[in-house]
């Protein structure tokens, strides 16, 4: 009897101590909530990236994952909420663009609207860029072309296409001001 005693109280007392532990951590998070998590770095997706499932896209950089999982139009806010942060996460300031193998370096960037951007097509073959349907570009092997930050529909998200290839390949996040 006098065993069970003592591996009850040393157990209680390993509890206690994670307990202690725990609420520790929660107490220093909730005291400085902008902190970082630990082990996490701009490299690093933010917490419930690619929350879900779809289909496997591990061999392509992770910024291109986010963009081709657009939520669809009907989506639930949660889920167009989350896309929205992880855009915000990954965009770049930047006016240049550049398309090799229809991939956008940077996948996707932030600009002001009214602003040019820059798209400049590093292949040999001519590319044609669809933002939507009012806004096509066609840029040559080698060249570049201006396009102006303005898509029709105000300031937002606005993920683009290369030669009909059924996913965005980047985005520009068009905002009033950087």
């Amino acid at each position: 009897m006098k065993i069970k005693k003592t591996y009850l109280i040393v157990i209680v007392i390993v509890v206690l101590f994670l307990f202690a532990g725990v609420g520790a951590y929660l107490f220093s998070i909730l005291r400085n909530p902008d902190a970082s998590l630990p082990g996490l770095s701009q490299d690093q997706p933010p917490p419930d990236v690619l929350e879900g499932e779809g289909p496997d896209l591990s061999p392509i950089p992770l910024v291109y994952q986010v963009i081709m999982d657009e939520p669809p139009p009907d989506a639930s806010r949660a889920a167009l909420q989350q896309y929205r942060a992880n855009i915000e996460y990954y965009a770049q300031e930047a006016n240049n663009v550049s398309l090799t193998d229809c991939l956008a370096n940077p996948a996707v960037i932030k600009v002001v609207s009214g602003s040019t951007i820059s798209l400049k097509n590093n292949d040999s073959t001519a590319h044609t860029i669809l933002v939507n349907p009012e806004n096509t570009f066609e840029v040559g092997p080698g060249q570049s072309v201006g396009i102006t930050a303005d898509f029709g529909s105000g300031l937002g998200i606005y993920s683009y296409t290369c030669d009909n290839i059924g996913r965005p390949v980047g985005v520009f996040l068009v905002r009033d001001s950087l």
